[in-house]
């Protein structure tokens, strides 16, 4: 099993760098066709990717514009795009050789270089060097250190708030936003209260532990605060759970990151909307229905 998963390594590694566009398509494709419960074994992309989909599809009777905030290769605004069409989804990544990519993979979607914050301007962000490789998924207006980074890139991008963006575009409607900026989700929230408080969309966020000295329970509580319930998908027991139950410090170990067993993604939902949202959810896992 560990030479299979070696030579895996390896032939993906190669993909990427002879066609990184074809072994991005190829990275949606294994999306589509992977079951969730098939992850409780190899966590090959992040769970959740499996509930949005549905989750947009469900809700006709609501506008449907999505966001993936800090998208990187595009896997939240693929997914997005496949429930409601390209032109209903907006993906903003700063780092701008990372976003000319995604523009070549998901050219129909509206992509931004531009990083969503609590202020409009300018803002450095910093790309860490960990063993020789640059890791562009774990770049961040915050200063972080990752475990084991030996060097880092920096360099400025622009900055605006998510309510400011929406107001310049005439943009109302969300149905869903995904936040993923390591470590800086709390001035994205900041900056997108009106959006929020307006169009009450599902909120997908990545939070941390490690990317803040803030305990985790008091992060989970502000979101809360603005009309949510928040929950974790613990998928190795086909449940979901409430986040203001999670302990980081059992779900969150370093040496668990990128297996089933590292929780990092929280889903809130708008009250109002929380049974008919958990019910569709809790359908999607067998033992749960």
């Amino acid at each position: 099993m560990a030479l299979k998963a070696h030579l895996r390594g390896l032939a993906s590694s190669m993909i990427k760098k002879l066609a990184p566009g074809s072994s991005r398509r190829r990275r949606f494709e294994t999306i589509d066709r992977t079951e969730l419960l098939d992850l409780t074994g190899d966590r090959a992309f992040e769970p959740e990717l499996k509930l949005i989909g549905p989750y947009l599809r469900s809700m006709r009777d609501l506008p449907g514009i999505a966001f993936d905030v800090g998208a990187n290769i595009g896997e939240y605004a693929y997914v997005m795009a496949n429930a409601l069409g390209p032109d209903r989804v907006h993906a903003f990544e700063p780092n701008p050789e990372v976003h000319k990519q995604l523009r070549k993979t998901l050219p129909d979607i509206h992509s931004h270089c531009l990083a969503l914050s609590d202020r409009t301007g300018e803002a450095r962000i910093t790309i860490p060097t960990i063993q020789g490789r640059s890791y562009s998924t774990r770049g961040s207006l915050e200063a972080i250190a990752e475990p084991g980074q030996t060097d880092q890139s920096c360099f400025t991008v622009s900055t605006q708030t998510l309510d400011c963006f929406c107001d310049e575009h005439n943009l109302t409607g969300l149905s869903a936003i995904k936040i993923d900026v390591e470590g800086h989700e709390d001035h994205v929230i900041t900056g997108a209260k009106a959006v929020i408080d307006r169009d009450r969309p599902l909120l997908v966020v990545e939070l941390e532990q490690r990317h803040g000295a803030v305990p985790l329970v008091d992060r989970i509580g502000d979101i809360e605060s603005l009309g949510y319930r928040g929950y974790f998908l613990d998928l190795r027991a086909r449940t979901f759970r409430g986040a203001a139950s999670f302990d980081a410090n059992e779900r969150q170990r370093y040496e668990q990151i990128k297996t089933v067993d590292y929780v990092n993604n929280f889903i809130f939902v708008p009250r109002e909307r929380e049974d008919r949202v958990m019910s569709l959810f809790r359908s999607l896992i067998p033992a749960l229905r």
